[in-house]
């Protein structure tokens, strides 16, 4: 059986190269792709403005698991040739970050989830 973790535990973090590079690569990747990052925060605007009243929305964040693992691996596939096009990695880095993601190594988020609802009035 697992213990909790407390504060006082220690962590073990590994560190990939240009992580934060790589995931901001992904990210100009999807809105030159045409999604909308704001979508999520201005949905609850929209339904207003689509004449909804007690408008309200939620959200959610997953962290981790085989769906998180799925996605990410996915997602780098997918743009691997836009990373390495744009210098942002090489493929010795996608290579070990895919590993990593395949071997349960990291704890990937997806991006928010966010639910939006409203009711018509009367």
């Amino acid at each position: 059986m697992r213990r909790k973790l407390t504060p006082d535990d220690a962590v073990p973090v590994r560190s990939h190269a240009r992580t934060g590079t790589r995931c901001a690569g992904t990210t100009s990747s999807r809105t030159r792709r045409g999604a909308d990052l704001r979508f999520g925060r201005t949905l609850p605007r929209a339904l207003r403005a689509a004449g909804l009243v007690d408008v309200t929305a939620a959200g959610c964040f997953p962290i981790g698991g085989v769906a998180c693992d799925r996605l990410e691996a996915a997602t780098v596939r997918m743009v691997r040739g836009e990373l390495l096009a744009a210098g942002l990695a090489d493929d010795v880095e996608i290579d070990a970050h895919l590993a990593a993601v395949e071997a349960g190594e990291l704890d990937l988020t997806l991006a928010p989830l966010i639910s939006a609802w409203g009711r018509r009035p009367g």
